[in-house]
Formats: C-alpha cells, structure tokens, sequence
C-alpha cells in the first residue's frame, strides 16, 4: 500500500525533471479505439494519456517543431488489406505532398523496404515509407517494426535507422532477460549524428522482473537513471 500512496508523487517528480513529455506514435499492436478517441478529445498536435503528462500519442501526419527542428510522424504498418494497423493514406498522402526539405526528420513505425530479409526469405520493409522518404528527403528517418537494430543507412540524403525492440521477444529468445542494445537512439543535431545506445549499462539492466517502485525512488535520488522508452 505504500507504493501506492508514494506512487503520484514519485511520478510528479519524474515529470518536472523532464524538459517535456515523451511522445510516441501507434505501431500494430495498440488500443486503436481508445487512440481514436484521445485524438477526438483534445486539440492537436499531440494527446495527454496520464494525469501526470508523461506520455502524449502524436496522431499520424503530424509535424511538430522542436527549436529549430521539425519532426513528422507517420504510424501503422503497410498491410495487403486495409485495417486498424495500416498505414493511413491521408495522412501519407498529405506528408508525401509537403515536398523536399519540408520537415528535418521522419518517424515512422513501419521501415524502409528491403531494410532487412525475414525468417522465410522475405524482404522486409514498407514500400511506401521508401517512397515517403524520396518524396521528402528528410535528414534522419526513424523507425522499428522489425525489432532489431538496422543502420544507421543512407536513402539519398537521408540517414535512416530502424530500432531495436525494447526487450527480446517471448517467443524467439525467452530467456533473454536485458534491454536490447539499439533500443535507445540519440539523435544530435547539433552535430548531425545518429547514434544507437549499446553501453553495457544499458544491455545489462533486465527488462523482465522490473519492480518500477525501486526505480523510481532511485530515479527521484540520481539525475543519472534514464528511463528507457521504445518509440
């Protein structure tokens, strides 16, 4: 019960150390509905999904400025036939048509095609986030999907980079147990890099058995814990 009570507060704290919330788009596998309605209930650009504003879902077509960078994203995954997890072609077609040098970076949840082969031969990847990223050519590109980590890569001018999931899947390697190296990436601007996170701090914490209690009281102790997030 302690936990309980000593939670709210804890979160508070984590959130007034942040510089601004963490926002995230839909991959293929979400509450789609209750997406949906978050969108419907405020005003864009982006949708507050706790009391504490820690996490907001940037609805797909967005592009939000960050200083002087702007981001687009686009959620969903190519699909053969048209559901909840595709990628929606309004909101494809409108980014597509924004043109070259309309936006600095692109984050996607489906990846380039032919970033990869799958387990049956398959090429993997979305063609039309390949042609998104010709039609616009941003500077970086982002995306996940295929839960491993993919680049950096070079599409024309831009550097695209495909993330790792955050932990191993069940079915594959259910004794893996760590974060997966590549699960972070940071993005300089300043510098123009792309680099993926694979220090032994972070391929060494276990994502499984996590007691969220313990790290937040450490998180409210030391300014040195880094929450990792997927995108």
């Amino acid at each position: 019960m302690q936990a309980e009570v000593r939670l709210p507060e804890l979160l508070q704290k984590i959130r007034d150390s942040f510089v601004s919330p963490i926002y995230f788009l839909r991959g293929n596998h979400e509450d789609f509905e209750y997406l949906n309605q978050l969108e419907s209930e405020h005003t864009p650009p982006s949708a507050p999904v706790d009391p504490f504003d820690l996490y907001r879902h940037v609805p797909d077509g967005t592009v939000m400025e960050f200083g002087d960078t702007r981001i687009a994203f686009l959620g969903g995954i190519e699909t053969k036939v048209l559901d909840a997890r595709s990628i929606d072609g309004r909101s494809y077609e409108a980014l597509k048509a924004m043109g070259a040098g309309s936006f600095d970076v692109l984050v996607t949840h489906d990846s380039p095609h032919g970033i990869s082969i799958g387990f049956r031969g398959n090429p993997q990847g979305s063609k039309l986030v390949t042609e998104l990223i010709a039609k616009t050519q941003p500077a970086f590109h982002l995306s996940a999907h295929l839960h491993h980590l993919n680049g950096p890569r070079v599409y024309g001018r831009t550097t695209t980079l495909s993330i790792s999931s955050l932990e191993a899947s069940a079915r594959w390697a259910p004794h893996d147990i760590n974060y997966r190296p590549g699960c972070l990436v940071i993005l300089d601007t300043e510098t123009s890099t792309l680099t993926p996170v694979t220090d032994e701090w972070l391929t060494t914490s276990r994502a499984k058995n996590f007691d969220p209690d313990t790290w937040f009281e450490n998180f409210t102790l030391s300014s040195s814990v880094v929450l990792p997030i997927l995108l």
